[in-house]
């Protein structure tokens, strides 16, 4: 595209990418692809004002990403055709770090892995707050879409205090206390006047260039709990009802719950059966039953994580561990001590197929210790290579989506009650069992009152693509007419939420502020809007 040679002269030959395929650029285990313009690659702030300039002069839909490893949600792909990326890797630097508040400013191209190192570097004793995604996808990209974790600030969005932008007329949007330079304003989350930082967050309304986040200072003791619930229906209803009490009960101490089906723990610890997959007979749910039998998994896995200093976080260990006991097949404490002992002995036990299991538990329990403690992970990204797709050697060369991998992510809300988690369980093994899907689920408290659910769905890209996108339509609505919805979406969702031929309150509220921001539409077209008929 010429238009793309007069963008060069401005940002710089270097800076722009002529590439039609987003999939060449940015492959996607979800398999979305989209024709782009080309990519822009800014080093600053000026960089980006320069391509919203020209965008606006040629009539080019801007597409901004941070690292494009949005894995399960479309990866680097726009949510429509024809857009520049506008790719922020390359913006990278972490500034106004206040070592004793905890305050610190990151451009979108910071990862997990490198605010953790920056700390680790120089001894701040500062939890990064990070996500299981692994340690090259970017902090603001996870907080702008509402990423969680497991450490103290779980909710990622809840820790930004400050945004600054480029909107669509190249102005730059700063916090009104941000902008009367009080000092203060990179430290509480709410300023004065209406909450304008929020149009950012799942929005279309600007490019983010810089975010101020609060970090958590770091608790003398981490705590991980891994219990097996009973069985039994009624028992495990008694144990979500529990975990929600001691949330309740000792706020900042447990910080979040897991829970992990047990097809999640098959999926996690064992190979996929690729010859038995082949037959036409073939049944997941008789085979997924015999695989856990064989290997004593149980049919709800569970994990807690406790913060505090020594006597605080063993009471609460304690406490956890006395209530859950009547409803729990097993629960077992682990401490800095009890992984290291782990640790010694996975390294002493040799590599033999009927040790195989043993081994890869304690890498998943040691990897999950180590995420409790700030420390970002690629190990729970293994899992994306279940169904297909190379797995890389080194941990740290994982990419879903460059190695072949078939992976879409479904993450509904979900109240905190043992009813609703298993009847969405339900919900999803009979939407699973129609498409020849492995019902994978994982839960993650938000909060006391609301579990988030991540189903990924995983399938060989080159047999599965069609099933798989069916699957995902039917987890959608199978799961809207029983009262709950995603609150993140993939690309390929974004459209579906809303009533049809129908403008929602929320649509048309959206709509008027989009108007009065981006006449145009020129920032991210289609981001949780619906299509027109």
């Amino acid at each position: 595209m010429k238009a793309l040679d007069t963008l060069a002269e401005h940002i710089g030959k270097d800076k722009v990418i002529h590439e039609h395929e987003s999939r060449a650029l940015y492959p996607c285990p979800s398999q979305a692809a989209r024709h782009i313009i080309g990519v822009a690659k800014p080093h600053n702030i000026k960089d980006v004002q320069a391509i919203v300039a020209w965008a606006n002069t040629h009539n080019i839909k801007l597409y901004p990403l941070s690292t494009g490893r949005n894995w399960g949600y479309g990866g680097g792909n726009p949510v429509e055709e024809d857009c520049l990326i506008v790719d922020m890797g390359d913006m990278d630097q972490i500034r106004n770090f206040d070592p004793d508040l905890g305050s610190i400013t990151l451009q979108p191209g910071v990862t997990q892995g490198d605010l953790y190192n920056f700390l680790t570097d120089h001894s701040y004793p500062f939890f990064a707050p990070v996500t299981g995604s692994s340690p090259h996808c970017s902090l603001i990209g996870n907080a702008l879409e509402r990423g969680y974790g497991v450490t103290p600030i779980t909710d990622h969005f809840q820790g930004i205090t400050e945004v600054k932008a480029v909107l669509a007329d190249g102005s730059i949007y700063q916090g009104q206390l941000d902008q009367m330079d009080v000092e203060s304003s990179k430290l509480a989350k709410w300023g004065a006047g209406p909450y304008v930082e929020g149009l950012f967050s799942q929005g279309n309304f600007g490019i983010v260039v810089e975010a101020t986040i609060k970090l958590e200072a770091k608790t003398d003791h981490s705590i991980m709990i891994i219990f097996k619930p009973s069985d039994d229906a009624e028992d495990f209803e008694q144990v979500v009802r529990i975990s929600r009490e001691l949330m309740q009960t000792q706020k900042k101490v447990v910080s979040a719950i897991k829970y992990f089906n047990k097809a999640y723990s098959v999926a996690l610890n064992m190979p996929v059966p690729r010859d038995e997959l082949a037959a036409p007979d073939f049944d997941i749910t008789a085979w997924l039953n015999d695989a856990s039998k064989k290997h004593r998994l149980p049919e709800w896995l569970g994990l807690i994580f406790i913060y505090g200093n020594d006597d605080l976080a063993h009471i609460a260990a304690r406490e956890c561990k006395k209530r859950l006991a009547p409803h729990c097949k097993s629960i077992v404490i682990f401490d800095r001590k009890k992984i290291k002992l782990a640790r010694a002995a996975n390294k002493i036990l040799p590599n033999i197929k009927p040790l195989q299991m043993i081994k890869a538990q304690i890498d998943t329990v040691s990897a999950s210790y180590d995420l409790l403690r700030g420390m970002p992970q690629s190990r729970f990204l293994k899992a994306a290579y279940w169904r297909a797709g190379e797995l890389p050697d080194n941990q740290d060369d994982y990419h879903p989506g460059r190695d072949g991998c078939g992976l879409i992510w479904y993450a509904p809300m979900l109240p905190m009650t043992g009813k609703d988690l298993l009847k969405f369980e339900q919900i999803t093994k009979d939407v699973c069992a129609r498409h020849g899907i492995f019902p994978v689920v994982s839960m993650t408290t938000i909060s006391e009152q609301c579990i988030t659910a991540l189903v990924p769905i995983m399938f060989d890209p080159a047999t599965e693509s069609e099933q798989a996108f069916a699957c995902h339509k039917d987890l959608f609505e199978s799961c809207q007419a029983a009262g709950s919805l995603p609150y993140r979406a993939h690309i390929d969702s974004m459209a579906w939420y809303g009533a049809d031929n129908q403008t929602t309150h929320f649509q048309s509220a959206l709509q008027k502020a989009k108007q009065h921001i981006d006449a145009d539409g020129l920032m991210s077209p289609g981001r949780y809007q619906r299509r027109k008929a």
